[in-house]
């Protein structure tokens, strides 16, 4: 098992999967493969989170998640971590989700149920991160019904997040 300090999140037209290629705190990398029905299950989940966040109920609810999202994903670090080159890995077959103070920790399971790779996405991360589900997405050509109108963006915005 491995703890993600930083991940690369990128589509494989050959897998067909989204991959997180991940580096904990030690250096030690792993690689975690999402097909399209564990994505479509972990983004409502994702969206639900934030959507439930302190953002008032009412008719600006989507115009102030848009707001935050476009804030978020604007935010640019000053040095970015390299990509996290990628690995052999496994697909996940389950993800457990526990909802933090500031965030979501999901934890990425094989077949026989082993933990592969756990990673803390505070709100920030994860909006950054839902941004980047919904530009593979349309790079894959899968679906992106599961997102709200307040993630869609730009796809010729870049779509990594290290």
């Amino acid at each position: 098992m491995i703890n993600f300090q930083n991940f690369t999140t990128d589509y494989d037209g050959v897998e067909d999967r989204i991959r997180l290629s991940g580096r904990d705190a030690a250096g030690a990398l792993a690689t975690v493969w999402l097909n399209l029905r564990m994505a479509n299950l972990l983004v409502p989940i994702l969206v639900n989170w934030l959507e439930t966040r302190a953002v008032p109920a009412g008719p600006a609810h989507a115009d102030v998640q848009k707001f935050q999202q476009d804030a978020a994903i604007s935010l640019q670090q000053a040095a970015p971590t390299p990509p996290v080159p990628p690995l052999p890995g496994t697909l996940a077959v389950s993800i457990d989700y526990h909802f933090l103070a500031q965030g979501i920790r999901l934890t990425f399971k094989d077949q026989a149920g082993a933990v592969m790779a756990v990673v803390d996405l505070p709100e920030l991360v994860l909006r950054q991160w839902l941004t980047i589900l919904y530009q593979q997405h349309l790079r894959a050509g899968w679906p992106v019904g599961a997102f709200p109108a307040w993630v869609m963006v730009d796809p010729a915005a870049p779509a990594v997040l290290h």
